[in-house]
């Protein structure tokens, strides 16, 4: 008489079983106590019964569940530490209802930029992130179900945009330079470079000189080429000049 089970009739003769006739759950419920009667078709009726005892043990096929395969999130690489970046959650197989979910980073952290709370699965910056070094990193996340010790496992995608964040360097902080007089106006006398280690527009360098007083000298804005401005005399005008550069990013 018991919801849970019935007995039937099996294809052996005088063979009845006992099956599960309705899903049970460990927590609910974690044993029963059955009483099965057998009585013959005889007048008057002669009857005996036992008492079955059936034990409920918690499976352990309950595997955690993320709503996605794969997850996409994009920071700024100045966030302070501690920022928090997104939170997954696995859900919980209903047979283990109860059971405690812990999460962890499994692969992708080289740089150990972040870091996950194991029981919340909030994932923030461990350290400063520098979109120099990487613009993109792929995690693998974990939930472990602390009963059945099954997991699962889902991949987060940051990308890390860039910000101006490093100045421009010159390949040789100051160098002389000499050519003969009277060259044309316009010739090239030398060409400095510049790098920016950041990306898109924010690595473009410009050229400029900072020189207080004028000097007969001018630099292609992009290129980074010095030309002359005027023709110059070795005896009538000035046989030394300090140009100062000024390299700039947008």
């Amino acid at each position: 008489k018991n919801g849970n089970f019935k007995i039937v009739k099996s294809a052996i003769a005088d063979e009845y079983l006992l099956i599960l006739d309705k899903s049970v759950i460990y927590s609910d419920i974690s044993t029963f106590t059955l009483t099965v009667e057998a009585a013959d078709a005889g007048t008057p009726s002669k009857k005996s019964s036992e008492d079955i005892l059936i034990e409920i043990e918690e499976s352990t096929n309950g595997v955690p569940k993320f709503s996605s395969t794969s997850f996409h999130t994009t920071i700024e690489e100045s966030v302070p530490i501690d920022t928090s970046i997104i939170h997954l959650t696995a859900t919980r197989n209903k047979v283990n209802k109860f059971s405690e979910i812990k999460y962890k980073i499994k692969n992708g952290n080289d740089e150990n930029w972040f870091s996950i709370n194991e029981n919340t699965g909030l994932i923030k910056t461990r350290t400063a992130v520098d979109a120099e070094v990487k613009s993109e990193v792929a995690l693998t996340i974990v939930a472990i179900d602390q009963v059945s010790q099954q997991t699962a496992s889902t991949n987060l995608s940051i990308s890390i945009q860039d910000c101006n964040d490093n100045p421009p360097k010159f390949d040789i902080k100051e160098t002389d330079i000499s050519f003969e007089e009277n060259l044309t106006v316009g010739s090239v006398v030398y060409k400095i470079h510049a790098t920016d280690p950041d990306k898109g527009v924010n690595g473009v360098v410009s050229y400029s000189i900072s020189n207080f007083r004028t000097v007969p000298f001018e630099i292609d804005h992009f290129t980074g080429e010095i030309k002359i401005t005027e023709v110059l005399d070795y005896e009538t005008m000035r046989r030394n000049y300090q140009v100062f550069i000024v390299a700039s990013d947008w």
